[in-house]
C-alpha cells in the first residue's frame, strides 16, 4: 500500500506516523512518511484493516475498515484540522525545537543572475549576502545584525549543498569561504530550507545561527532546456541541460556560462564557466544511489579597494580603480556520491561523501603605490585545499507503550 500524507492546504507530510490497524482498533503495523510525504506499508495478513495518519499539530485522520482486493492499493490521507492543544505545543516547542523555512525553485528560474551573492539574496530569512573585488571573492555573510565575515567560524552559518557541507573554516584571503556556491546555477536548484535554530547537533558547530540546505536536481523537467539572457555593461548568460531519464535513471548534464564588464572604468572581465553532471539510479522501490560532478571556473579583474579621500578630493572617480592588476581566479571541482534505502516499515538509511579540490588566487593592492611607486604595492594570495566530507544518518519511528517515536542517529565528517 502507497500513498502521499497531506495537511490541510494540500501540502506533503514528511515524517507522519501511519499506523495499520485492525477491526478492535489494536496496532498491526506502523511506517512513516518520508521528506516528499510519501509513504508504504507491506500490509501483513489477511482480512480488514484501517490506515491512521497522526502528526503533531494536526488532529489524526483514519480511512475506515479497508478490504485489500488485490496485490497493490494506493491511497493518499488527507490530516484533519489543526488540533488546538497539539497546535500549543508545537508553539511551545520553538523554544529548541529548529523552526524550518522553505524556498522553491520558482524564484531561481524568473531572474538573471551571474553572481553567487545574488542567488543566495534571494532567500530573504534574514540572510544578507554581499560580494567584493568584483564577484570572485568569497562571499560576505550576516545574519539577523550578526556579521560572519566570508562564511563564520564556529558560531557562523552552516551552508549545505546536497546535504553535503561547503563551509571551509579559512580562506586564502580571510575567515571562512563559501567558495563551493560559485559552481551553482540557479535552473538547478530545486528547493531551500532554511533551519532557524541555534547549533543544530546534526550540522556541528557552524550552526550558531541556523542552516541553509541547497538541494539540486537529480534531473531536468525536459529532455533539452536552453536559455540564453541579456543585460547591461556586456552582461550575457548562456544555460544548457541535456536530461535523458529513462525508467529507473535519471541523468543531467549542464553548463553555465556568463560574463559581464561591470559599470566600472576598468572592465572586470567577469567570467563564470560551470559544468555539472549526475546520475542517479532506483534499484528497487526505496533504494537509490547517485553520483554528481560540479566544476566551476571564475576569472575576474577588480576595481579593489579604494581611497575615499581622493575621491572625495575629485581626484579619483568612484567608479575608478588605482592597480590595474588587482583580481583573481578562483577554479574548484566537486565528486559527491549518494546512497539511500527506506524499508517497508519505515526505517530509512542515508550515506553521503563528498571530496572537493579548490584553487584560489587572489591580488590586492591596499597600499596604492606607497613603496613603489612604479611597479606598485600589490602582493599574491594562494590557496590550494583538499576537502573530504562524509555523512551517515538512520532515522527508525516506532511505537512504545502506547506512545509514537522516532529515533534518528548519524555521524558528519569534514577533512580541511
Amino acid at each position: 500500500m502507497t500513498g502521499i500524507v497531506y495537511d490541510t492546504q494540500n501540502k506533503p507530510v514528511p515524517n507522519a506516523i501511519l499506523k495499520v490497524t485492525d477491526g478492535l482498533g489494536r496496532v498491526k503495523q506502523t511506517a512513516a512518511s518520508n521528506p516528499e510525504g510519501k509513504y508504504t506499508i507491506k500490509v501483513l495478513g489477511a482480512g480488514s484493516f484501517a490506515l491512521v495518519a497522526e502528526v503533531i499539530g494536526f488532529d489524526p485522520v483514519t480511512t475506515g475498515m479497508i478490504e485489500m482486493k488485490g496485490n497493490t492499493l494506493s491511497l493518499d490521507l488527507k490530516l484533519g484540522s489543526l488540533s488546538r492543544a497539539e497546535a500549543v505545543l508545537t508553539i511551545n516547542e520553538r523554544v529548541i525545537e529548529p523552526t524550518v523555512d522553505q524556498r522553491n525553485a520558482a524564484v531561481f528560474n524568473k531572474t538573471l543572475f551571474t553572481r553567487d551573492d545574488q542567488i543566495l539574496q534571494t532567500l530573504g530569512a534574514g540572510l544578507n549576502f554581499g560580494q567584493h573585488a568584483g564577484g570572485g571573492k568569497s562571499l560576505e555573510v550576516r545574519r539577523f545584525g550578526y556579521n560572519l565575515d566570508h562564511g563564520g567560524t564556529g558560531g557562523g552559518l552552516r551552508m549545505n549543498l546536497d546535504d553535503l557541507i561547503v563551509n571551509q573554516v579559512s580562506g586564502g584571503h580571510a575567515h571562512g569561504y563559501l567558495g563551493a556556491h560559485k559552481g551553482l546555477s540557479p535552473e538547478l536548484v530545486e528547493s531551500v530550507n532554511l533551519v532557524n535554530g541555534p547549533f543544530n547537533a546534526g550540522y556541528g558547530e557552524f550552526s550558531g545561527l541556523g542552516v541553509v540546505n541547497i538541494k539540486t536536481r537529480e534531473e531536468m523537467p525536459d529532455r533539452l532546456t536552453g536559455r540564453v539572457q541579456l543585460g547591461q555593461f556586456n552582461t550575457r548568460r548562456i544555460f544548457a541541460a541535456y536530461s535523458p531519464n529513462s525508467k529507473n535513471t535519471r541523468m543531467l548534464i549542464a553548463n553555465e556560462y556568463s560574463y559581464s564588464d561591470g559599470p566600472y572604468e576598468q572592465p572586470l572581465n567577469y567570467t563564470r564557466n560551470n559544468f555539472t553532471a549526475a546520475l542517479f539510479h532506483t534499484v528497487r522501490p526505496g533504494e537509490n544511489f547517485g553520483f554528481r560532478l560540479l566544476g566551476a571556473y571564475n576569472d575576474f579583474i577588480s576595481a579593489g579597494q579604494l581611497p575615499l579621500d581622493q575621491i572625495e578630493a575629485g581626484k579619483l572617480n568612484l567608479f575608478g580603480f588605482v592597480d590595474p592588476t588587482d583580481g583573481g581566479i578562483s577554479t574548484s571541482g566537486t565528486v559527491t556520491g549518494y546512497y539511500g534505502k527506506e524499508r517497508a516499515n519505515g526505517d530509512r538509511f542515508y550515506v553521503n561523501g563528498m571530496v572537493n579540490r579548490v584553487l584560489f588566487d587572489l591580488f590586492s593592492n591596499f597600499t596604492f603605490f606607497l613603496n613603489n611607486p612604479e611597479d606598485g604595492d600589490g602582493f599574491g594570495q594562494h590557496d590550494s585545499r583538499l576537502q573530504q566530507a562524509l555523512n551517515a544518518s538512520y532515522n527508525k519511528p516506532h511505537q512504545v507503550l502506547g506512545g509514537l517515536g522516532n529515533f534518528t542517529g548519524g555521524f558528519n565528517y569534514l577533512g580541511n
